[in-house]
This record gives C-alpha cells, sequence and structure tokens, in this order.
C-alpha cells in the first residue's frame, strides 16, 4: 500500500468549496499502477484538489483498507487482472454489497465487460494506457456530481423554513403524516405531503420507486429486485411488480451521466 497525502487548495473558481477526495488504486501490473498513481496526482495538484492516494495490487488487500475508510472515497480498479481474470469487477461487487460510500471507476484495455458495470453502478471507465485528459474528465464528473448546486428543496421543518440544496438530497420516506428528507447532513421531518413535495423536485432527478419512498437517482450505488442501495449506507424498497423498469431508469440516469462526463 501507498498513501500519498497531497494538501492542496479546496477552492476552485467561484468560491465552491471541493470535497477531499480518497483513491484507492487497484492493478496488477506494477508499471501501470505507478503510471496510473502518477496521472492521479497530476491531475489533482493541478486542480489544488486535496486528496489522499493509495495503490494496491491484490483486491483483497484493497478491500481489507477500505473496510476501515470512514468518509467518501473512490476506486478505481483494474477490470482483468493475473491472467485475465474479472477480478476488479468480482471486487466492485463485493463493495457494493457491504453498502459502502464510495464511487466506483474501472480501468480497462477491454470494452467486453462495460454492460457488467451497470450492475454496480461504475461512475465511468478509463481505457488503458490512461491519460492525464482523461482522468481530468473523471474528477470533473466526480466533482459535478458531488458539488453541484442548483435548485433547493423548501420544506417547514420544526416550524422553521428550511431550503435544501436538491444534491444533498439522498431520498424522501413518508411516515404517518410526515415526510422524511434523508440528506448527507442529517434527516429533517416536514409535515408536508409527498405529492406536493415532489413538485418541487425535477423529475429526471428523482425517482418515486414505492408509494412512500422517492430516491435521488444521484446518490443510487446498486439496485436489487426488491431495493436500491443509497450511498449513505441505507437500503431503500421499490415496487417488486416494476423492479425491471426501476433498475433501468437508474442504468439509463448512469448512463446520462457518464456521457455528460465526456463532452
Amino acid at each position: 500500500m501507498d498513501r500519498i497525502s497531497q494538501a492542496g487548495s479546496s477552492t476552485e473558481k467561484g468560491g465552491q468549496e471541493l470535497p477531499s477526495l480518497h483513491l484507492y488504486l487497484l492493478d496488477d501490473s506494477a508499471s501501470d499502477l505507478e503510471a496510473l498513481r502518477n496521472i492521479s496526482l497530476q491531475v489533482m495538484q493541478s486542480r489544488g484538489i486535496s486528496c489522499e492516494i493509495y495503490t494496491f495490487q491484490h483486491p483483497g488487500a484493497l478491500e481489507s483498507a477500505i473496510a476501515r475508510e470512514t468518509q467518501y472515497c473512490v476506486c478505481l480498479l483494474d477490470i482483468l487482472m493475473y491472467g485475465g481474470r474479472p477480478l476488479g469487477l468480482t471486487l466492485a461487487r463485493r463493495l457494493r454489497a457491504k453498502g459502502q460510500q464510495l464511487d466506483i471507476v474501472f480501468t480497462t484495455s477491454s470494452d467486453d465487460y462495460m454492460l457488467e458495470g451497470y450492475d454496480v453502478f461504475a461512475l465511468g471507465y478509463l481505457k488503458k494506457p490512461v491519460t492525464a485528459a482523461a482522468f481530468s474528465r473523471i474528477v470533473d464528473h466526480l466533482l459535478s456530481r458531488r458539488g453541484k448546486s442548483c435548485s433547493t428543496l423548501n420544506i417547514l421543518s420544526d416550524r422553521v423554513r428550511q431550503s435544501i440544496p436538491l444534491q444533498n438530497i439522498c431520498y424522501i420516506d413518508v411516515y404517518g403524516k410526515h415526510c422524511h428528507v434523508h440528506t448527507t447532513k442529517g434527516v429533517l421531518s416536514a409535515s408536508m405531503r409527498l405529492k406536493d413535495m415532489m413538485e418541487q423536485l425535477p423529475t429526471d432527478q428523482f425517482l418515486q420507486c414505492h408509494r412512500s419512498y422517492v430516491v435521488n437517482l444521484a446518490h443510487v450505488q446498486s439496485a436489487a429486485s426488491d431495493h436500491l442501495q443509497m450511498d449513505n449506507g441505507d437500503r431503500v424498497p421499490i415496487r417488486i411488480r416494476e423492479s425491471l423498469s426501476i433498475r433501468q431508469r437508474c442504468a439509463e440516469f448512469l448512463w446520462t451521466e457518464m456521457q455528460e462526463a465526456k463532452t
């Protein structure tokens, strides 16, 4: 394992604060791993982004290290390792099953496993040899996905008006006469109908997956036949009879984000 601390400025133009990134790199080739590490550090330094970079040549070592992680991180996983086995994809599935708060980017020399990447909601793919320009586009997408701020959801919580940035909302559930807004910073309760709340939410980003639940597709990590795994560790139930269409909607949202990241 290799740890690099890069203490840079954490703001971009316009004064927007950027999150510190923990990058976990996996590749069985020492030379490819070193090249990816150097490119990652180069891009982060050029952006002035604070980050920590960890490198691994074995999936098990990365899995053990990330189990101790306490904050959001990004895993860049080589798909084919040690004789062409899809060990990176297998690891991604295990990480998703554990519900850890992370994003996954695959590095690969082949396009054969791109469809399988939808199962684990991979944020993107980097074709080998990885270039600084390609890695920089992934960073743009990461920062945009986790930091873009536009509209807000306006609610009355404990008699206090609250304006919640949409990107901070993970999901909303209904219990009794109250809606509970689960955000990246906690849960807010509002005496408000879900129908009225949904009128404030963009339909391209928010999906009512169950009579009592609405999810922010940007915070969905993976989709199973009976639930969605959210990036805060929670599981949200879905309508079983609409399971296929809900999972397809999640995949389409991810595909759209990946295409936007390329432009």
